[in-house]
């Protein structure tokens, strides 16, 4: 725990995904949040393409504000 929360969607399967934050900073006119979490394909039931990609994808959001 430790970070926003929500729920991620592939196609009719949804499962809660945690964001843990690893950085936010700012200049007084940008606000600048960073996060990143692990999706395991499988348990949304994406099983094809198994050379494609792994099966743990990671992922990163940035989101920048500005003021």
């Amino acid at each position: 725990m430790g970070g926003p929360q929500g729920r991620h969607a592939v196609a009719s399967a949804r499962r809660a995904v945690e964001l843990p934050g690893q950085s936010v900073s700012g200049d007084g006119r940008t606000l600048t949040a960073r996060a990143t979490t692990t999706i395991d394909r499988y348990a949304f039931g994406v099983t094809a393409a198994k050379g494609m990609t792994g099966r743990r994808l990671h992922l990163t959001i940035e989101i920048v504000a500005r003021l």
